[in-house]
């Protein structure tokens, strides 16, 4: 059985963070909406929880599996194992995740880091698509 690693690590605070505080025009909703439950993605013994999570949520929109290897690589500010949630997010919204079929690879760190510089080309042409989602941490 692999190590379990967990590598998401606090991103540092931003007062927007929880600046919401209604929506900007009027909605109606249903009196019942359920949320669909996203696949669980095995990290095994790599920090990149973080991208798998953030991985999720194109994978349930539009129906493909997305990478992960080079969005741990590439959006960081340091070279340790694990990632703060906040540059996954930002660097998703930027740049979108290239699906699976092109970032189907899986590196723990430093690793990561050279396959993302490495492939950073033919990776964004594959993730543009998907790229200028928004993103809100609420509490």
């Amino acid at each position: 059985m692999s190590k379990r690693v967990l590598g998401a690590i606090p991103s540092a605070y931003d007062p927007r963070d929880y600046s919401v505080r209604m929506a900007a025009g009027a909605a109606t909703l249903p009196p019942v909406y359920t949320a669909k439950d996203v696949e669980i993605y095995d990290q095994g013994s790599i920090g990149n929880c973080v991208m798998q999570a953030i991985s999720s949520a194109p994978h349930a929109f539009h129906g493909v599996r997305m990478g992960v290897t080079f969005g741990y690589g590439r959006w960081r500010t340091h070279s340790t194992s694990g990632m703060r949630p906040a540059e996954a997010c930002n660097g998703f919204v930027k740049e979108g995740i290239p699906p699976m079929e092109v970032d189907g690879k899986l590196y723990e760190v430093p690793d990561a880091i050279d396959y993302a510089a490495k492939n950073a080309v033919r990776m964004l042409a594959a993730a543009k698509p998907y790229a200028g989602w928004t993103w809100a941490r609420v509490r």
